[in-house]
């Protein structure tokens, strides 16, 4: 149901490989239009940050393009100060390949010109410490890097798509364990992506967020997690059908679930 999961199976080892192909496979999806663009770019910017936070040298190079493409994205729709922001990630990055000698980072400030007024705040230290765990496939950094998103989803502090798009990636990192509590994570989230996407009419986005949270919850019951079935069956019969008949396709096992709907 998710493109790329062999690739995620694969990150979800520390793979960093793997992460910069979800870095590609991000981009690609964002150029070919079978995703937002703001959802491609907040993808590959969180699978970048996982492979430079481990990374060496390229890791980082290529965290800075997609800094800088969100940069460019950000002018596009007006946004300065989002812009300032991420051209400012883009060169903190850079000064700290310069501090290796790198003489192709060099080359790539010089050509940035001179900085806007302004100072840059990079991310907090916290942030930096998840992160370089996460890439490893710590269970308990990734959950912090997914409550972190969905806080900043609640309190307004991001693009709704951007904070969903890095909370479904790390919760999904961490579910790969088989982890029951970063199961029921992944499901909370795509449940939440499905409200959002109903309210803006994408109703399709949001059968497929529904579809999956219910083959997360049956497969948690179906392995023992028994508090997980009222759950699973309160979403079931208060789900549009397209959803459910798609879960189902997945996972026959729901239908056990699925009370009778009468024709009046």
């Amino acid at each position: 149901m998710q493109e790329g999961s062999d690739l995620i199976q694969l990150a979800a080892t520390g793979n960093v490989a793997a992460q910069l192909g979800l870095v590609d496979h991000a981009i690609a999806a964002g150029a070919a239009g079978t995703c937002r663009k703001i959802e491609a770019l907040a993808a590959a910017e969180t699978w970048a940050r996982l492979a430079a936070a481990c990374g060496g040298a390229d890791e980082n190079r290529a965290l800075v393009g997609v800094l800088l493409a969100r940069a460019e994205f950000e002018v596009g729709r007006c946004s300065v100060y989002n812009a300032q922001w991420y051209e400012g990630e883009a060169r903190r990055v850079l000064k700290h390949l310069v501090s290796f000698d790198d003489e192709d980072a060099k080359q790539a400030l010089e050509e940035l010109g001179e900085p806007p007024e302004g100072e840059h705040h990079a991310p907090d230290v916290l942030v930096f410490k998840n992160l370089s765990a996460a890439a490893k496939g710590d269970l308990t950094a990734l959950a912090s890097l997914c409550d972190e998103a969905f806080r900043l989803l609640q309190i307004g502090g991001s693009d709704p798509i951007e904070a969903l798009t890095a909370g479904e990636l790390y919760a999904r990192l961490g579910s790969v364990s088989g982890d029951a509590d970063q199961m029921r994570r992944l499901a909370g989230i795509l449940l939440k992506r499905a409200e959002y996407e109903y309210g803006e009419g994408w109703a399709a986005l949001a059968d497929n967020a529904v579809a999956e949270a219910a083959v997360l919850l049956s497969i948690l019951v179906d392995t023992g997690t028994e508090s997980m079935a009222a759950w699973l069956s309160l979403l079931v019969n208060d789900s549009r059908m397209p959803a459910i008949a798609s879960a189902v396709r997945h996972r026959p096992t729901i239908l056990k679930f699925i009370e009778p709907r009468g024709n009046c």
